[in-house]
């Protein structure tokens, strides 16, 4: 037997000798309230404050029924269960059309709606002065009306509810809510309807809150207004946050805190409720994951711990595999995360704990494992933050032009420069490569003339290794770290040598052309125009891929190629044009159905369940007569075997990569979307994911592959497609475009 189901019957047990039964029998009840709101809101990220709708509803219901017609005891909490979940069926129905503030003020407004109902409805409701003469009917000779059998009677219903509960969060239905919570639109990219499971979680959650309601009108023998009203509904969000959302357990902890202060503190100290308003800051501030998340943290530590030291004018390398811990490491050192134990001392400084935007003014510089820019910026403006941030003043801050800081926009350019990016300055962010963006994100760090730098897989999807290598040479040498910056921009400098095509070369070169095959054609596009609100993105965009066929599609950033994937797995359905797949136009078509057509997307962000394992991960994309199973995925990346029961959220970026290809797998997909597969990953990662494209390839697996690597995407690619704001510029074999500088200069920022 499990520690936690030990001290839950400890607890059972020792509740009615230390506080009076009724207390007790309102903690359980509670506690039922709670889980039904936890279903909601801890394992499918809704935030509810319409449980007090279904709860008030079902003690209203039962408790006539009770009261004019003695109807037993179990047939009372039936129609509860009942009442509870049809009237969150007819909530959810509205609230799940919805998201985010939208949908909490729904779920609000409609609780004001019933609440106001209950409260005109005077012949029924009893109005302000609620519903009394709720009778407790005996069953089985046993007399309910005794405080103590019928706290026996809650508490084993409590028991039953939780038992029913874990097994439904344990379910596929329950790791289902919990992708949802995770990735909503990577849910239903792997054939999940997300709104009926949404509101599969409302009526589950209302059955339970209807069952509290009869329990809690039995118990006082009235049903007052406040039962239905936003203040109950606000008592157990409130109740669940402390106990840890989320956590099966965390709503039993929560209620108990909850009903223990406002039930007993209430008669020593008429203030009380200043009490939960202070539990709730420390739970706000220091204990997001509730009581229960930081009972874990005290009990179990998996981080090992770390010693290290950097000289002044030295370079350090640090060198491990995926998962080692090298990018946390940097999230110490940068303030981003605070560790758990030790001391970080920069300059015999203790900055254990301080804030990034603190640690970035001390001199301490970073880069990032991912492309972290400001892509709606030029390079300049990019630069030019990063260099005002760390200046000697901020005088006019509010009110001064920009441009009337002439010693923050020289290290600006000084540092665009460095990296070979000056003649670039002006030109946003979204108009060049993914190399150049890595080259921009260095500048970034060095604008801010730190003395500690610390880059994260700097060469990652770029290439830059010759530039890395000198910078590294220059500094074991001993040299400064300003010295050490220009020899490093000298070497970018010469790498990119060559120049690149202006924009007023910029020619379409050819319509797509739709691929000729023995096999057929499995996706055909044919001139699709897709929006994001207002920005029209694609431009009446034509191409194919044929059976078995990859098929790479390059361009610029900005130009389109995210959307194309987004538009042919229905994220963002295109508003004009066919997309059709084995013959059939999908335009249009949730994204849940597309997934079970056999088309499968490996997002550029991975849209991993960050919360789930990586076990769960996979299962939950698992389809019955996929080629993929379990064992097949997990020899593809052997790497992922030792790291199935870590969450998510703790596998590095490229477990994290493989897990998302591997997940897409399990699908058992005939056309697969891979989007920048090989952003942010180590070399060794990037050879597993080639090998993996090459295998399907060989499977005859269809694939439409985007990515900033052009060589590593012309080494896979059967053809190519380069588009530029929205339309196809080029269409050919790998070979011919190698061939033509004039395409890779122009639209990949290739220097010929």
């Amino acid at each position: 037997m499990k520690k936690q189901t030990v001290l839950l019957l400890a607890a059972v047990v020792v509740l009615p000798l230390v506080l009076r039964p009724a207390i007790a029998s309102e903690i359980w009840i509670f506690a039922i309230l709670g889980l039904g709101l936890n279903l909601l809101l801890g394992y499918t990220g809704l935030l509810s404050f319409g449980q007090a709708t279904f709860f008030g509803s079902a003690a209203y219901v039962a408790g006539w029924l009770l009261k004019h017609y003695g109807i037993n005891v179990f047939l009372a909490l039936g129609t509860g269960v009942f009442v509870g979940a049809a009237s969150a069926a007819a909530v959810g129905y509205l609230c799940v059309q919805r998201s985010g503030l939208y949908f909490i003020m729904l779920t609000f407004a409609l609780n004001q709606l019933f609440y106001f109902v209950a409260y005109q409805w005077t012949s029924v409701t009893g109005g302000e002065d609620g519903m009394p003469g709720i009778p407790r009917p005996a069953f089985l000779g046993i007399d309910f009306g005794d405080p103590l059998a019928y706290y026996v009677f809650v508490s084993a219903l409590f028991l039953v509810s939780l038992w029913i509960m874990k097994r439904i969060v344990e379910s596929p239905l329950g790791r289902i809510l919990q992708a949802i919570r995770e990735n909503e639109v990577r849910a239903e990219a792997v054939g999940y309807n997300v709104a009926r499971f949404k509101l599969a979680a409302f009526v589950i959650g209302g059955a339970f809150s209807g069952l509290a309601g009869v329990l809690y009108a039995m118990l006082f023998g009235i049903v007052p207004l406040e039962a239905i009203g936003f203040v109950t509904s606000g008592n157990v969000v409130f109740a669940t946050l402390i106990g840890g959302s989320g956590s099966l357990y965390g709503p039993v902890i929560g209620s108990f805190v909850f009903i223990w202060l406002s039930e007993s503190v209430s008669t020593l100290w008429a203030r009380w409720p200043l009490l939960l308003g202070v539990a709730f800051v420390i739970v706000v501030l220091f204990l997001r994951g509730g009581v229960v998340e930081a009972w874990s943290r005290l009990w179990q530590s998996s981080k090992q711990k770390l010693s290290l030291g950097i000289e002044a004018g030295t370079l350090h390398s640090i060198i491990g595999p995926n998962g080692a811990g090298k990018t946390t490491l940097f999230n110490l050192l940068t303030g981003t995360y605070p560790p758990s134990s030790g001391r970080i001392l920069f300059d015999g400084r203790d900055i254990t704990g301080t804030p990034a935007h603190r640690v970035a003014h001390l001199g301490l510089a970073r880069s990032f494992q991912r492309t972290n820019v400001f892509p709606a910026f030029s390079l300049l403006d990019n630069v030019w933050v990063a260099a005002f941030a760390c200046g000697a003043s901020w005088k006019g801050l509010a009110w001064q032009r920009t441009d009337r800081y002439p010693e923050v926009r020289a290290r600006a350019l000084a540092a665009l420069a460095d990296v070979g990016l000056a003649e670039k300055a002006e030109q946003p962010v979204r108009e060049i490569s993914h190399g150049e963006q890595r080259q921009l994100e260095l500048a970034i760090a060095l604008a801010a003339a730190p003395r500690v730098l610390l880059l994260d897989e700097p060469a990652a999807g770029a290439r830059a290794e010759k530039a890395l290598h000198h910078r590294a040479d220059r500094a074991q040498d001993g040299h400064h770290h300003e010295r050490v910056r220009s020899d490093f921009g000298h070497a970018l400098r010469q790498r990119d040598r060559g120049g690149h095509a202006g924009r007023d070369s910029e020619k379409p070169r050819s319509a797509a052309r739709l691929p000729r095959r023995r096999g057929g054609v499995i996706l055909e596009i044919k001139a699709v125009d897709t929006f994001y609100g207002l920005g029209h993105i694609l431009h009446g965009l034509s191409l194919g891929v044929a059976e078995g066929e990859v098929v790479a599609l390059l361009g610029r950033n900005g130009a389109g190629k995210t959307t194309t994937l987004r538009s042919v797995t229905g994220l963002t359905p295109p508003r004009a044009g066919e997309i059709r797949y084995k013959g059939r136009n999908i335009a249009g078509l949730a994204p849940d159905k597309i997934s079970r057509m056999g088309i499968a997307l490996v997002p550029e962000t991975r849209g991993i369940f960050s919360y789930l394992t990586a076990r769960e991960n996979l299962v939950i994309a698992e389809r019955r007569g996929s080629r993929w199973q379990m064992d097949a995925v997990l020899e593809r990346f052997p790497a992922l075997r030792e790291r199935l029961e870590s969450k998510g959220r703790l596998l590095s970026g490229g477990e994290q990569e493989m897990l998302a290809i591997a997940r897409a797998l399990m699908t058992g997909p005939e056309l697969l979307l891979l989007d920048e597969p090989s952003q942010g990953l180590a070399p060794l990662v990037v050879n597993a994911v080639i090998d993996t494209i090459r295998e399907l390839k060989s499977q005859r697996v269809s694939m439409l592959l985007v990515e900033q690597n052009a060589e590593m995407a012309l080494q896979l690619a059967d053809r190519v497609y380069v588009i530029d704001h929205g339309t196809v510029v080029f269409e050919g074999t790998p070979a011919v475009l190698r061939a033509d500088r004039q395409i890779t200069a122009t639209y990949l920022g290739v220097g010929g």
